[in-house]
């Protein structure tokens, strides 16, 4: 499987994480239908929320994002990380919600 098919299918995978457990805190999610939605991957109670799926940069302790996705993070009322557990080193907050 390709990189960004991968990637892209990871990204997937997270929003769905996220609408779940916001849904089972009682929020009203709507997904968007458009995979390349450059405004929001959820709308939360009528507010725009990004989420990213990624491997964190652990030798900074910190998550990253490309310029192309920092209009979409400042237009957001929340932004979600979701922690992917690397495949090189332990990481004991791989899998969190942040």
């Amino acid at each position: 499987m390709k990189n960004d098919l991968k990637k892209h299918l990871l990204g997937m995978l997270g929003e769905r994480i996220i609408a779940k457990h916001l849904r089972e805190r009682g929020h009203s999610v709507i997904e968007s239908l458009n995979v390349f939605d450059s405004e929001k991957d959820l709308d939360v109670d009528g507010d725009r929320v990004e989420v990213k799926t990624q491997v964190p940069f652990l030798i900074k302790n910190a998550f990253s994002i490309s310029p192309n996705q920092l209009n979409k993070i400042k237009n957001s009322k929340f932004v979600y990380w979701i922690s992917v557990p690397p495949t090189k080193m332990p990481d004991s907050l791989a899998g969190f919600i942040f």
